[in-house]
Parts: C-alpha cells; structure tokens; sequence
C-alpha cells in the first residue's frame, strides 16, 4: 500500500461529494504512487502537509480529521519510502514556503476555507515541487493538480496534465486511463 496528497473544498457540481477522510487517504496513497518523479522529489520519506485556514473552527475540525485518517497510513510505505504527515494552518506564503523548507513536504492536502489562498498555494507547490491533490473538479479547474470525489456515488479522479508537470509530477499512462484528463 502506498500514500499521497490532497486538497479539500465544499461540493461544487450536482451529485458531487468528498469521500469519507480514511477512503481519501487511501486514495492519496494510490494515486502518489503513479508518479514517476515521486522518487527523485522525496527524501529519505513521503511528507505529506494536510493544509487548512487559520482560525477557521471548520477547516481546523476537517483538519484534525484528515490528519487522523493520514496517521494510519503511516502504517504503510510509497513506492518503498516511509509516510510522514504534519498539519500546517496556511496564513501566508512565506509561512507555508518555510514549513515546506523545514518539514521537506512532497505533497499537500489541502482542506476547506482555502479557497482565497489556491494561488499562494499553487506558488509555492510549482516552486518547491509540491504536488497538490483536491477533493472536488472544481479545485483541479481552479489549479491544482489532481482531485479525487464522488460522483453519483462513484469514485472519479480529475487530473490536470498542466498543473502536475508545474509541480514536477509525471503521472503513468495507468493512472490517467483510470482519470478524467484536462491539458
């Protein structure tokens, strides 16, 4: 079993919800593995940054959540590599920059009230090569990279080809037969 990123928003199609946070995690753990460049990002393991807004009692809630359900997956390894997790409230960019500096974070997932701070985001994930994962289509629309969700009670992956290259990810030809694709 293998982890990844994400990021995490309100639904914004008909029909479209969140998966439940341990299903997710699950998920983000398949979908890192698919990338070719994981290994040549990485240090000796996969960080991985759940992102929320400060002072936001909902993101925080969502927070607490999602880094529970990516604890467990800390059981478990990406492409060989051991899984690290850590929470960073996002505030600014130099804030998130320096946690990813420190923490040497590989990927972000990134929860709700961030909508406002998609770009600083997407700033420093193309900076540092920092791939983000969304949670709804209208996230990946938005800029990130890739987003797992359910719709009409089916599990859809939305991949962005030009988001993920800015981020440094090169995804396979398996995992984007499985995804929808937009350049």
């Amino acid at each position: 079993m293998q982890l990844a990123f994400a990021l995490l928003v309100a639904p914004a199609h008909a029909g479209e919800a969140k998966l439940p946070a341990p299903r997710y995690a699950l998920f983000v753990g398949r979908l890192l593995a698919y990338d070719a460049n994981l290994l040549h990002r990485a240090g000796k393991s996969v960080d991985v940054a759940v992102l929320y807004k400060s002072g936001d009692a909902a993101s925080t809630t969502e927070a607490e959540e999602m880094t529970r359900a990516m604890k467990a997956i800390e059981l478990t390894t990406i492409l060989d590599l051991p899984v690290k997790t850590c929470s960073v409230a996002v505030s600014d960019e130099a804030t998130l920059e320096k946690a990813v500096l420190s923490r040497g974070i590989d990927a972000f997932l990134v929860l709700g009230g961030l909508e406002e701070q998609t770009a600083l985001i997407k700033r420093v994930s193309e900076a540092r090569k920092v791939i983000t994962l969304g949670s709804t289509r209208a996230q990946v629309q938005a800029g990130l990279s890739v987003s797992v969700y359910l719709e009409d009670d089916k599990s859809k992956i939305l991949v962005s080809l030009s988001a993920s290259r800015k981020e440094g990810a090169a995804f396979s030809s398996d995992l984007l037969r499985l995804s929808e694709v937009i350049p």
